[in-house]
């Protein structure tokens, strides 16, 4: 493996580290309970596994720096 792929490897495992802390501040939040709450970290996974490799091939077509910077523009519109 090489440097980049592993920094990437890390890069992903702590967002999701991230989710996963968060669960229990989101469940007080929202006074629901932790398997509402599953629901919801398995539909983020779910639509990131399906969006990365979408995404992945448009910006193979298209360019990455194109694609990247539409996907920021729709994240600051949503």
């Amino acid at each position: 493996m090489t440097r980049k792929q592993i920094l990437t490897f890390i890069a992903m495992g702590m967002g999701i580290l991230a989710v996963a802390v968060a669960i229990p501040a989101i469940e007080k939040s929202f006074k629901t309970t932790v398997e509402t709450i599953q629901w919801v970290v398995n539909g983020y996974v779910l639509s990131f596994g399906v969006l990365i490799v979408t995404f992945g091939r448009l910006a193979d077509i298209f360019g990455r720096r194109k694609v990247f910077f539409i996907g920021l523009a729709v994240f600051g519109l949503a």
